[in-house]
């Protein structure tokens, strides 16, 4: 396989990390679609609590996709701005089916989001291998062979 077919195919990686997306997408379209009866549960507004587990999860999930392909802020920028969007419209369509849409659940979202992304981002900061650093090529000495490379 040439580089440029290995770059267009998708690794088992991010095959996993769309497949783990979808399922979880889907999961929270269901649960904030489906009339169900939370009263115990979202008693005295915990129900934003929730929300923001619900989408720090989301924010975790792809913040560890981008992060397999870039670091760039701009990608994570966009990322952010796509899932508040999402729960913007989650919200937006949740009276069709009987619940309310409410403003303080889509900040709880927007802060779930932020700290998941976060958690992902600084998760990943702490625990990938540092770079090796190529250091150029001397002429040996006194034949003694020259260092290629060190680790930083």
């Amino acid at each position: 396989m040439t580089l440029t077919a290995r770059r267009k195919s998708l690794s088992s990686r991010k095959l996993l990390w769309l497949f783990a997306c979808g399922v979880y997408i889907t999961a929270m379209f269901i649960g904030t679609h489906v009339p169900l009866d939370m009263r115990g549960l979202t008693r005295d507004n915990n129900d934003k609590l929730l929300h923001f587990a619900g989408y720090a999860g989301l924010g975790f999930l792809v913040a560890t996709g981008l992060l397999l392909r870039t670091t760039r802020r701009g990608q994570f920028v966009w990322a952010s701005l796509a899932i508040l969007l999402w729960a913007w419209v989650d919200e937006l369509t949740q009276p069709f089916v009987g619940r309310t849409a409410d403003i303080y659940d889509w900040l709880a979202d927007a802060a779930g989001c932020s700290v998941g992304m976060l958690v992902a981002w600084t998760l990943v900061r702490l625990f990938r291998a540092p770079p090796r650093r190529v250091v150029p090529r001397r002429p040996a000495l006194d034949g003694v062979p020259a260092m290629e490379s060190e680790s930083a």
